[in-house]
């Protein structure tokens, strides 16, 4: 299923990752309109973390929330090991009832997002990743109870074959591509969610000195 953004409304407040968006899809196909509401947080190390929550035609779907949890720890990797975590909440069941309320923050977690950003961690070097030294930033998804890695999703420099400028042009203008592999038995609303989760990822970590 492709989804098409149609509009995106910002209110920039001087803080850029920080400020508050809705984002707009169709998804021709079935008719259905997605939103995401990405709410403004500072983060999770001054006790507010980032928050994105995803309705699909009005209807609450599920919400993505950065996890500093437990508090002391995700402050040490973040400051010395350049890792972030996104924890990925989806609505229990498929038959229960919804709402618009995006204020929820009961349920366990369905995936965690794991996004380092150096060379120490995990097992992918993104230092300087999705640029011309080093090609791809591989990150992972994660089950929230095993930590087992069930996914990833990567950042690519994404040199064409003909001409690698084109891909340095990406680069130097802050247009981010990304690949994702989806677990196995995820559905599709589970599979929306974890784009939800990487959006998010992509305000926090790779568009704080965009203006757009």
């Amino acid at each position: 299923h492709l989804f098409y953004i149609l509009c995106c409304t910002s209110s920039f407040l001087g803080c850029r990752s920080l400020r508050p968006m809705d984002l707009l899809f169709i998804q021709d196909e079935e008719e259905k309109t997605i939103v995401m509401k990405k709410e403004s947080r500072c983060g999770g190390w001054i006790g507010c973390p980032f928050r994105l929550s995803v309705l699909s035609d009005g209807a609450y779907v599920g919400h993505v929330k950065e996890n500093f949890t437990p508090y002391c720890s995700k402050c040490f990797e973040c400051c010395f090991c350049c890792s972030f975590y996104h924890h990925v909440h989806v609505q229990a069941a498929e038959n229960a009832p919804v709402t618009n309320r995006m204020d929820r923050d009961g349920g366990d977690p369905k995936y965690e997002l794991k996004l380092h950003l150096c060379c120490c961690q995990g097992g992918n070097n993104n230092f300087c990743a999705a640029t011309c030294f080093n090609h791809n930033g591989i990150y992972e998804i994660r089950d929230p109870t095993s930590g087992a890695v069930v996914g990833n999703f990567q950042k690519l420099f994404a040199p064409s074959t003909s001409n690698t400028g084109t891909a340095c042009c990406r680069m130097l203008f802050a247009f981010d591509t990304f690949a994702i592999e989806f677990p196995r038995e995820s559905t599709q609303i589970e599979r929306l969610m974890l784009i939800a989760g990487i959006m998010q990822a992509e305000f926090q970590l790779f568009e704080q000195d965009q203006d757009g």
